[in-house]
Formats: C-alpha cells, structure tokens, sequence
C-alpha cells in the first residue's frame, strides 16, 4: 500500500447518513455492540473476538480467505442476560478450529466481584473451549485465566491462584499445576517448538523470569537479579529469551516520574540461562520504562532484531536492536518525529509491523505500516478514524475501526485500500446516525501557560445565537486520551457516547485532554506537580472552562463537569475550589483524599498530597454535586466518597446527592449500572443547569432506578 493510500471507513450497517432520524436515547449508546480481544488463529485464516452487547458478552468468529471475509461472522458462545461476567484472554488452539477464552472478571485481590447480588454467583475466573463446528462441545478447563496455548501438543496452561496449570487439548487430561512456584505468576509464553514455557514469577520486592522445560520438568532462572522482569519474547530458533527489566522499586503513585533508574533489555540462553544485557537506557528522558497502550512490548524478528518501545526523544517510538551488532549500541528509532506509537504486531513473515500511531493526528490514531527494510512508515486508514488491536491474517489485516458517528467495528482491510466490515448484522439499522454530531478537535491554554487538547461537541438544534449550557467531562487515568471518535476502551466508548447524548439535548460538551495524559510525549504525561504532588492538572479546568465562558454559544452560568475515576477527582476539584466557574457536578468513583495513598510517608508528602485533594478545599464548595460510587470498587476506596459527602453534608448551603451501586466495581460490569449513571447524571444536569430554549425530556433506558 503506498504512502498516500488510505481506506474508506465502512458504516456497521449502511452510511451513517442513512441510519433513523429519531432522537439519539441513551439505550442506544447502552446496546451499541462493544468489540475487544480481536484475535487472528495461526492458520491465519480465522479470527475471533469478544462482543459485549447490552451487557451479554458472547465470543465471536469470522474467517477470512484470500478476498476478504469468507463467511458471515457469528456467534461461538451463547451466554444470555446482564450477568457482569466479562469474557477476555481468547487465544486459538494450534488447529484454530476452536478457541480458548476466560469467564468471569480477573481482580488482583482474588475475591470475585458479583455485581448482581447473585446468591449463586461464580466464584471467579474459569477457562474454557469452545470448538468452531458447533456450541455443544464447549465445555470448562478449569478455574483459573490468562491462558497460553502451545503452537505444538496440543498443552494448554493458565494461572490459577497464581500457579501454572495445565491440561492437553486432545487427551483432556483433568488439569493439575505444571509446577510449584514461591511467586505468583505471570505472562505465560510458550517457546516456538512448544517444548518449554517462559513465565515471569512475581515476589514480593522483585521478580524473575524462569523457563520450565516439559522433558526434564525443571526451571531455569534468566539471570536472576533483585530487580523486575517483564515481557519475555522467545527468540525466532526458540533458543534465547528476551525481556525487560525495570530497576526502578516502588514509586509514590500519580507523581510525575521523567526519569529514574534505567532501565534495560536482556537476552538468556534458555537452556543455561546465562543472561547479558543487550542494551541498557541512559539517564534522563525514557530511563522510566514506558509500556505500549496495547499488545507486546517485545517483536524478536529473526532479521533486524529486538523491537521495542522507548521514549528517549520524548515521545513514544518503536526503536530496534540489530541481530549481529555489539552490546550496549544505541538502538536506532524506527518512527521518529512528534507522535506516539500505541501497539505493534508483525506482519505475518514480512519484515514489517502494522502499528497503531497518532501520527499527523495528534488527538487520534490510525493503522500505519512499518517497512523494516526501507524504514518507511505509511498509513493504512483514513484521517478522522479511530484503529485500535489490529492482527495480520492471509488475506490482509483486521482491525478495530471506528470514527465520530459509526461505533467501534472489526473490519476487514485489504492491500488495495478496500475495507469491508465483519459484523455488521450485530448493529442495529435503527441507530439514528445522522443526530449525532461530529466533535471539533480544539485547543486552548491554561492558566499557567500549558496548551490543551480536548474534543468540543456543539448541538445542531439550537440557533447559533442562543447561550447554551455546557458540561466539561474530563477522563479517568490520568494516563489516558480521548479522541474526537468512538473510544477503544469500553468506559470511555460510553463516556462518549454519553456525551454524544448530552450534545444532542443541547449542551455544548467540551472533552478535555488534560495533563497526565497519554498521546503528547513524555513532559505531558509526567506534568510536574501533577495529582497529590500539587493537583496541577486542576489548571487545565480552570482553562476549560474560561475556553467556554468565552464562546457566544456558551452561557458562562451554567457550566457543569463529570468524570469517573480521576475524572471524578478534577471534577471534584473544580467545584471545591471554584464553585463560581462550575454550577454543578457529577463525581463517580473519584478520589477525595490523598493521604491514604501514601502511608508511612514523610510529613512534606503528606502535606502536599493533602492540599491537592478536593477535600482541602471543600469550604470553599458551594455548587450542587452527585456522587456516584459502587461500594466494591477495588481501586477507588468507597470511604473516599463517604468521607466528603459527610463533609458537605454538614453543610446547610450545599446540595448533596448520592447514588451508591451496592457490589458493582470501579469500572462498571452491568449493563444495568451504567445506565443508572447516565440516567442520574443526565437528569440532575437537566434539573440544575438544563437547557431551556432547546428544553428537551430525558430519554431513559427503560432501566428502573
């Protein structure tokens, strides 16, 4: 595909032109069918992924021939109803006649969420099976998730309560642990000849990378040091592993961190384990491992070498580490220039990789293909689309496709520039494409002289005289970027589709990129003073909403804020400290306090942290407010949100309301509990700063409260 060649990005069911004219209703952003876990079978020829519609999450198959798609995509899983049983981790079996995946959600603790209250609840992630020729032979492997599935023998392995397990696909053998190990492990990666697994063995203060050999049933350590290793990538011949290991210990989270101990790439002889280091950072900027949004971290390609990403310049790139050329040589940057790179996989055997970048689009991304011979870096989707997880299959690439009006898709992208979608059947001919509007990239600065990107949605309805009220919504992360598009990431596809909604009963919605994000090089992500080291990021709302109290079509009195998660946090921060700019504000699962972030800290953090925290501030807050909160959120305390209600609600001049989602989690698993959120947020904007010449009802789900 040449340079200036570019797809033409498809709609699920017609162009978006063609969808209904009726009003945009917030059921629709609920049932729009979310894609994630795509996946290419070795065979190359089918792929598979997971869609989660209207909170039933079935896993999907399709094949592609040498033309493009070779039959309609269907469902392989039957699951029905609103369960919060999330599906992930698919993987194809060595024939790609059947596919592996993981039901039931993966949490850190080990304590399985039921969000449904379910007496009878499952009681934590389980690997299954599922064969291609028919549902009646899916059956269990066992408990347990992240599956790795050898490209020989038929062996299964995963993690269960942080051991190896393991079983045979064709025996179906009951499965018993491969081996007992002191950590908790990680990262399973079967070696090319499928006769030894690399895994990575979590321990307290550090952590290791072994490889188990099936003949001799025992573990070599890669060069085993008191530091953390990730990321192994068995080299082409299977003989050497490579990985990355991170000197950095433990840091103070939510801290700006542009540099630290370096980190560094290794090689070992698996069969020894005898290690070197390959290539070790230098000092100063991208001495901090930075890991890519999505995929591998490791490409060993048998010709030019180990790629890998690193923000040297400042900005995250794929660089290589030549096959044949001396230790500790600097790697040479394959994708130079101002933009980040997201994920990488390889093409197939070419000596190329299909990347997923925001070049010459610093607030989207696109599919790029790299040439690892000439270096040439040119694009395979359109400008205004949004690719994310592609894989590489016989009769070209797949990907997940999106733009501004036309929801996330797999879809099938050829040589030629020819895109067709998989799925389309899976969207509903009724979605009213045409009301939704097309989000205007805009930037601004903020106080203290920092420009920030954000996406701006204006009503069509309105004449363009009228003052409108207007919403700031801010992401969570931080480290995270919103996109003038359907997001990738299933929060904020619904965030944006919420906003999508909010623009469409007539507010203007200003999506803020704010500091500590991703897609703008190093210095923004890692803002100084940023969260509980200063609350920096609180300029970049201040600048918000100065941005929209200076438009004609802004009325500067009513101007709200959302968010989730850290979004919940900025939005907290801006009505405690300036309840003048913000009228009102829904706070979802956000934090209030920072100190108990940092136990056994020095006093000098522990001031810091707490003068950055809405809390600080919170005599200062005069603006209503709606705190939303499930009180099984494992990332967010549920006593962040208990501790400033009670302070606002001694309070006789501050309108409190609460909505607490009994054991739901921090990123919402119900169907159910999402459209309670919207439903809330849209109806207490609509009752404290609504519209009123372009005064609309509140369309619900159809959920009750």
């Amino acid at each position: 595909m040449s340079a200036e060649s570019a797809t033409t990005l498809p709609a699920p069911t017609r162009s978006p032109v063609a969808g209904s004219s009726r009003e945009l209703e917030l059921r629709d952003v609920l049932d729009i069918p979310f894609p994630t876990d795509l996946i290419a079978a070795s065979t190359h020829d089918r792929i598979a992924w997971v869609f989660n519609e209207g909170g039933c999450r079935n896993v999907w198959i399709a094949r592609i021939g040498s033309g493009g798609p070779a039959e309609a995509a269907r469902r392989l899983t039957r699951y029905r109803g609103d369960d919060g049983l999330t599906i992930g981790h698919l993987c194809w079996n060595q024939a790609g006649d059947a596919v592996v995946y993981v039901r039931g959600t993966v949490l850190s603790d080990d304590r399985p969420p039921n969000p449904a209250s379910a007496p009878d609840a499952q009681t934590g992630p389980e690997v299954w099976i599922a064969s291609v020729h028919g549902v009646a032979s899916s059956r269990r492997l066992g408990a347990g998730h992240s599956p790795a599935i050898s490209p020989m023998h038929g062996d299964i392995a995963w993690i269960h309560d942080g051991q190896v397990w393991h079983t045979n696909e064709r025996t179906r053998d009951e499965p018993t642990p491969l081996f007992r190990d002191r950590g908790r492990c990680s990262e399973l990666r079967w070696s090319p000849d499928g006769t030894r697994l690399a895994f990575v063995s979590e321990r307290d203060d550090h952590s290791l990378l072994g490889v188990y050999a099936k003949a001799t049933r025992t573990i070599r350590w890669m060069s085993p040091s008191v530091h953390r290793d990730r990321s192994p990538t068995w080299s082409p011949d299977g003989c050497r592993v490579a990985f990355i290991r991170v000197a950095d210990g433990d840091v103070e989270t939510y801290t700006a961190r542009r540099e630290g101990l370096p980190w560094s790439v290794w090689v070992a002889d698996a069969g020894t384990g005898a290690g070197h280091c390959r290539w070790r950072a230098a000092h100063g900027a991208g001495s901090v491992f930075r890991p890519l949004a999505a995929g591998v971290q490791l490409i060993w390609n048998a010709k030019h070498g180990i790629v890998f990403p690193w923000e040297g310049s400042g900005w995250l790139h794929l660089n290589v580490l030549a096959n044949g050329v001396a230790d500790q040589t600097d790697p040479v940057d394959l994708t130079p220039g101002a933009f980040e790179i997201a994920s990488m996989t390889a093409e197939g055997a070419a000596d190329a990789l299909v990347c997923a970048a925001n070049k010459h689009e610093v607030d989207g991304c696109r599919l790029w293909r790299l040439d690892l011979d000439t270096r040439g870096f040119a694009p395979l989707t359109s400008q205004r689309s949004l690719a994310w997880g592609p894989v590489v299959t016989r009769g070209g690439i797949v990907t997940l496709l999106a733009d501004a009006r036309t929801p996330l898709q797999p879809v099938w992208l050829d040589a030629s520039s020819t895109s067709r979608a998989l799925a389309a059947d899976a969207f509903s001919a009724d979605f009213p494409y045409p009301r939704l509007v097309d989000p205007q990239p805009v930037a601004f600065h903020s106080p203290d002289g920092h420009e920030i990107h954000a996406q701006l949605f204006v009503p069509a309805q309105c004449d363009d005289r009228t003052r409108r009220p207007a919403i700031v919504h801010f992401h969570g992360g931080p480290t995270r970027q919103m996109f003038a598009a359907w997001h990738p990431t299933e929060c904020y596809h619904l965030q944006y589709g919420l906003n999508q909604y909010l623009a469409t009963r007539g507010y203007v919605v200003l999506s803020v990129n704010y500091r500590g994000g991703t897609g703008y090089g190093l210095d923004f992500r890692e803002a100084l003073e940023l969260g509980p080291s200063g609350g920096s990021e609180y300029q970049d709302a201040i600048g918000a909403a100065i941005f929209l109290s200076d438009r004609a079509d802004v009325d500067a009195k009513r101007i709200g804020a959302y968010g989730v998660s850290y979004g919940g946090l900025l939005t907290a921060l801006a009505l405690a400290r300036a309840s003048d700019r913000f009228a009102a504000g829904v706070d979802c699962a956000g934090i209030a306090d920072w100190r108990p972030a940092f136990p056994g800290s020095s006093r000098k953090v522990l001031r810091a942290a707490g003068a950055s925290s809405p809390l600080a501030s919170v005599d200062r807050w005069t603006s209503p407010v709606l705190f939303i909160h499930a009180d099984d959120d494992r990332e967010v305390p549920f006593s962040q949100t208990i501790e400033i209600v009670r302070h606002l609600e001694r309070r006789s001049d501050v309108d409190v309301e609460c909505i607490v989602l009994p054991d739901e989690q921090h990123d919402f698993l119900l169907r159910a509990s999402w459209a309670r959120m919207f439903e809330a947020t849209a109806d207490f904007f609509h009752r404290k700063i609504g519209p009123s010449s372009c005064d609309s009802p509140i369309a619900t789900s159809g959920t009750p409260p």
